[in-house]
């Protein structure tokens, strides 16, 4: 779990920045890609920052 937990954080780092430049396309695929919402609800808060 805590494996999962490091690169959870560390892929989210590289979609906080695809989204800023491909807008919801990029979240919708993540979404599908992970099936978890708290994935994307972490995403979504690192982008509006």
């Amino acid at each position: 779990m805590k494996h999962m937990k490091n690169l959870h954080h560390g892929t989210c780092k590289k979609h906080a920045v695809s989204i800023e430049r491909f807008g919801t396309t990029i979240q919708d695929k993540t979404a599908l890609d992970f099936g978890r919402g708290f994935y994307t609800t972490d995403i979504l808060e690192k982008a509006i920052e």
